[in-house]
């Protein structure tokens, strides 16, 4: 699909009056929904995304405090999944693919448990997978995600200029690793000009802690077994938050589940549009065909 020029914009309240944004991909009859990860924004991965044949059409959702829609008091799971939902049953024509990255994904697979009339595949890019089913789950914080916890606290929220916070932002964290194109297209909505000329960041810092720290527990395993579709997970082969094990474990408790490994770490989709959107593809290839495989060889050519 060709995403030049302007992609058309997502305007949607949810159920509690929130106003949400977004942006449509594509044009084609097969329908995705999309949620970004925490502190994210949906643009950052349009580049990825863009790749996709003209046959799919993907409907990027900001979540609830993030890229332009309205912050809420507190970062609530139950609510957000209650705006997708919201979204796919008004404005898509459901049963739908159900995309997501890191939190996103972790909405994604709540929903194909409880609603599943409105799911027809799964799409997981780097879902939070700290522990295996059987092992002993730490509560929200205190596993793999403390560090990333305490670092989302301190964090810089407020700049006197866009050119300021894009030159701060990408010489931190994992920013540093992103596409040039990639971070250029995060920072248009996940920045928000201020009266004074000054810029925010579109996601709170708090909203993003609270969001770690809903993160849920081994109960994702039950909602893969609850779940009536197939479902293929893309992980970063570097990631810390999605290890091979963990994600091959988790494509077990799905009826048909799909692992495949990407270059990158666990923002593979703004690191390597490139080669995320080739595995995007194939993956929804799977999901179309329903394929039990798992390890599917993936060409990693740049």
């Amino acid at each position: 699909m060709s995403l030049r020029g302007s992609a058309p914009a997502i305007a949607f309240n949810g159920p509690d009056g929130l106003a949400l944004c977004g942006e449509v991909w594509g044009s084609g009859p097969v329908q995705l929904t999309f949620v970004h990860g925490a502190g994210m924004a949906v643009s950052a991965y349009r580049r990825a995304f863009g790749q996709l044949p003209v046959r799919y059409q993907v409907h990027a959702l900001n979540a609830r405090g993030h890229g332009g829609s309205g912050v809420p008091p507190a970062m609530d799971y139950a609510a957000a999944r209650a705006d997708i939902r919201a979204y796919v049953q008004q404005r898509m024509k459901p049963p739908v693919i159900l995309a997501g990255h890191s939190f996103g994904a972790l909405l994604s697979m709540a929903l194909a448990a409880e609603s599943p009339e409105i799911a027809s595949g799964l799409l997981l890019l780097d879902p939070l997978v700290p522990w295996r089913r059987n092992e002993v789950w730490k509560p929200a914080g205190q596993g793999p995600d403390k560090e990333l916890i305490d670092a989302t606290r301190t964090r810089r929220a407020q700049w006197p200029s866009r050119a300021e916070a894009s030159a701060w932002l990408c010489s931190r964290g994992s920013f540093q690793t992103w596409s040039e194109h990639a971070f250029a297209d995060f920072c248009q909505t996940a920045l928000r000009d201020q009266a004074d000329g000054s810029v925010t960041l579109a996601c709170p810092p708090e909203i993003e802690v609270q969001t770690y720290l809903g993160r849920p527990g081994a109960e994702m395993f039950d909602w893969a077994g609850r779940a009536r579709v197939p479902a293929v997970i893309l992980r970063g082969r570097e990631s810390r938050h999605c290890l091979a094990a963990h994600a091959e474990d988790l494509a077990r408790a799905y009826k048909l589940g799909t692992v495949l490994s990407v270059k990158g770490r666990h923002t593979f989709p703004m690191e390597h549009p490139g080669d995320t959107g080739r595995v995007l593809e194939l993956a929804l290839t799977i999901l179309a065909g329903g394929s039990e495989e798992h390890d599917v060889p993936v060409d990693q050519r740049p």
